[in-house]
């Protein structure tokens, strides 16, 4: 049995880290200058390690899984959640990329599926959204490109 994981790509996360960086770079400067007490420099260092500590949660937190038979969606470090979906009831697949995602190259992927249940798995931030694309719609039997 093959089985592909697929997380989240730090990509995705790309403006968060750029922000952080900033935001760091700031208190830096603001510690060299000796502007604010230390007390204040340590509560403006909690945004900064959020911005770093949200994204590294995320991409631990989520998996996806496509196997042979199905496709499955995983949430949860110590309480774990879980969505299977049958390629037999899989009605649609389709593809997101925002700007920055073509230049980097990251998208959403969204799996919709068919009968009274409707669930559906968003697979989002991954790398090479068009690439999984192709192999879902593979898997399902469709030959063509959903937008």
């Amino acid at each position: 049995m093959k089985k592909t994981v697929l997380s989240r790509s730090r990509k995705s996360f790309f403006i968060g880290y750029i922000f952080a960086l900033l935001f760091l770079s700031m208190i830096f400067f603001i510690y060299i200058l000796d502007i604010f007490p230390p007390l204040f420099i340590y509560l403006l260092s909690f945004p900064a390690i959020y911005l770093i500590l949200l994204p590294e949660y995320s991409i631990l937190n989520d998996k996806y899984i496509i196997k042979d038979e199905n496709i499955e969606s995983v949430s949860g470090i110590i309480a774990k959640k879980k969505k299977i979906i049958p390629w037999s009831l899989v009605s649609d697949v389709s593809m997101k990329k925002g700007v920055l995602g073509v230049f980097l190259d990251f998208g959403d992927v969204f799996v919709n599926s068919i009968g009274g249940t409707k669930e559906k798995i968003i697979m989002k931030g991954i790398s090479d959204p068009e690439k999984i694309l192709r192999k879902i719609e593979n898997k399902i039997g469709k030959g063509k490109i959903l937008h």
